[in-house]
C-alpha cells in the first residue's frame, strides 16, 4: 500500500513524534513491547520510510547479488540496515521526542536495502539479524553488510523514501 496524504514533512514528523510519546506512555504503564511496538513501527513506515513508493523504491541501497530478483517468490528481502529495533530503542530513550531530533534520527538511521534470502541468512548466522556489530562506531548503517561480506550499491529504483 502507498501513502500519498499530501501532508508535509513537518506534518509527518509531528504525527510520528506523537506515536513516539503515545508509546512511551505505553511502556511506562508498565505494557511489554507487544502492546506498542507496532503503534511506532507503522508510522515510521507509512510516513518517512515508504513515503509516496512501494518497497522496492523505498530502499536505498541493494546488495548486488539482489540485482534482477524479481519481486515475489520469497528470494528477496526488505531490510533495515540498522534494525529497527535500534532505530526504536533510540527514539523510545528520548525525554521529549522534538520534530528536529526524530528527523536527525531517521535520516542518520532508518536505510534500507534489498538483500537476498541468502544473505538474510548470513546475517543471522552472524547474530547481526537485528543487531549492529558490537564494533559499530555509530556511523556506517551500512556496517552489518560489510562485516559478513555482502556487497551493496544503490539502489536504481530508490526514489527517496528513507
Amino acid at each position: 500500500m502507498t501513502v500519498r496524504s499530501g501532508l508535509s514533512e513537518a506534518q509527518r514528523l509531528d504525527l510520528i513524534c506523537d506515536a513516539i510519546r503515545y508509546c512511551q506512555r505505553v511502556r511506562d504503564k508498565g505494557m511489554p513491547n507487544s502492546a506498542w511496538t507496532k503503534a511506532l513501527r507503522d508510522p515510521i513506515h507509512f510516513l518517512w520510510e515508504k513515503r509516496g513508493g512501494n518497497k522496492l523504491e523505498a530502499a536505498r541501497y541493494r546488495s548486488l547479488a539482489s540485482a534482477g530478483i524479481p519481486r515475489g517468490g520469497g528470494r528477496i528481502r526488505y531490510d533495515h540496515a540498522v534494525p529497527f529495533r535500534a532505530l526504536q530503542a533510540q527514539l523510545m530513550e528520548m525525554a521529549d521526542p522534538s520534530t528536529d531530533a526524530v528527523k536527525e534520527v531517521l535520516v542518520r538511521d532508518l536505510t534500507v536495502c534489498i538483500i537476498t534470502s541468502e544473505e538474510e541468512a548470513l546475517l543471522n548466522a552472524a547474530r547481526l539479524g537485528s543487531r549492529m556489530p558490537p564494533n559499530w562506531d555509530g556511523r556506517d548503517p551500512l556496517a552489518r553488510y560489510h562485516t559478513v561480506g555482502i556487497e551493496v550499491e544503490p539502489n536504481p529504483a530508490y526514489v527517496g523514501g528513507a
